[in-house]
């Protein structure tokens, strides 16, 4: 009888392990889906659309789509003249770069006198700052 007791309190046990396995909640991660929400579109004509996002803005008023962007109507030539003026002052202030000739010129007409002669105002400046730091 006590060995049939010990061996049903070996299997009681074994089933609370397996019992306790099976019932265990193992982490999964994050969710896999974001929440979604509704967004309503209003478009430049004054039409709204609704969409499924995952932006939680709840409304969003466009200044270019499809009716207005040059790249869609290409003869549709008032929504391409804000660019155009921005541009137009882009070019008008960096359009012409004349002065890019001065950087490249240089003082004289050897650069390896040049090269040299800086050398040696480094080297010098070097030993300079060592003989400094001995002092």
């Amino acid at each position: 009888m006590y060995t049939l007791h010990r061996s049903l309190a070996q299997l009681s046990v074994r089933g609370a392990r397996t019992y306790a396995s099976v019932t265990k909640k193992r982490y999964t991660g994050p969710t896999t889906h974001p929440q979604v929400f509704n967004q309503r579109v209003t478009l430049t004509d004054g039409s709204t659309i609704t969409l499924r996002t995952t932006s939680p803005r709840p409304q969003i008023k466009l200044t270019k789509d499809t009716r207005n962007h040059p790249l869609w109507n290409p003869e549709f030539a008032s929504a391409a003249t804000d660019d155009t003026t921005h541009i137009e002052k882009f070019s008008d202030k960096f359009g012409s770069f004349d002065g890019m000739d001065d950087l490249f010129h240089t003082e004289s007409a050897n650069v390896e006198e040049d090269l040299e002669s800086m050398q040696r105002s480094a080297q010098q400046e070097e030993l300079k700052r060592v003989n400094k730091h001995i002092k």
